[in-house]
C-alpha cells in the first residue's frame, strides 16, 4: 500500500533490430519521472517538456517505473527544475541493485515471471528509499494531477484553485517545487496526451 501513491505503473520495453538498422522510437512522456533500469545500469529520468526520441538499435530490453508525481522529489538529491528534460544516474538516487533487477529480468523462467522478479526487487530497494510512502505535500499534488487527467474540461488554471480551494501561489510553488514545472503545463500536456489517445484510435 505504501507504494500506490508514488508509482504510477511499471512497463517492460523489448526490441530486436535487424543488423544495421536503427528505429528512431517517439514518446509523449507523462508528467512525472520515470525510473529505468537498462544494460545493468538504473536513470531516474525527469519530466520531459517536449517529444522524446530514443534510437534503438540491435537487441535489449529495459524495465521502468512511471512514478508518481509525488515521488520524483523524494529520489532526487537535486532540486526538480533541475533535472526537468535531464537526467540523474544510479548513484545519485541511491540505487544500489540495478544490476541485481536487471539480471532478474534476463533468468530463467518465463517472462511474467522474471518481470515479477524484477519489480519485486525494486520494489523492496523503493520502500527502503522512502520507508514512510509519499508525504502530504506528494499527496495533494497525486490528487490534484489524477483531476486534471480524469476531468473533462479542465482548462485554466483559476479552475484548478476553485475546485482544490488552494491560492494560485500555493499551486504554483507546489508544482514547481515537486514536478519542476507548472500548473498551467500540466493543463497543456494533458491536452496533448488526449489528442495524442485519439490519433492512437484513428479517430
Amino acid at each position: 500500500p505504501r507504494l500506490r501513491e508514488l508509482v504510477g505503473h511499471y512497463w517492460v520495453a523489448r526490441w530486436e533490430i535487424p543488423a544495421g538498422a536503427e528505429h528512431e522510437q517517439r514518446i509523449l512522456t507523462h508528467p512525472a519521472c520515470n525510473l529505468v533500469i537498462e544494460d545493468g545500469a538504473g536513470t531516474l529520468y525527469g519530466p520531459v517538456t517536449r517529444l522524446s526520441t530514443k534510437r534503438l538499435a540491435g537487441s535489449g530490453s529495459a524495465l521502468g517505473a512511471l512514478l508518481r508525481p509525488a515521488a520524483g522529489a523524494l529520489l532526487s538529491t537535486r532540486p526538480m527544475p533541475e533535472i526537468v528534460d535531464s537526467s540523474m544516474p544510479e548513484g545519485d538516487i541511491g540505487l544500489d541493485r540495478a544490476a541485481t533487477i536487471d539480471a532478474a529480468l534476463h533468468a530463467g523462467g518465463t517472462p511474467g515471471q522474471r518481470q515479477a522478479a524484477a519489480i519485486g526487487l525494486f520494489e523492496e530497494w523503493l520502500l527502503a528509499r522512502i520507508p514512510d510512502g509519499a508525504d502530504e505535500d506528494g499527496l495533494l499534488l497525486n490528487r490534484i494531477c489524477r483531476d486534471i487527467e480524469t476531468t473533462p474540461g479542465l482548462q485554466r488554471v483559476q479552475q484548478l484553485t476553485e475546485r482544490w480551494r488552494i491560492g494560485e501561489r500555493r499551486l504554483q510553488r507546489l508544482v514547481r517545487s515537486r514536478l519542476g514545472l507548472t500548473p498551467k503545463w500540466l493543463l497543456q500536456r494533458h491536452r496533448l496526451q488526449e489528442a495524442a489517445a485519439l490519433i492512437g484510435r484513428g479517430m
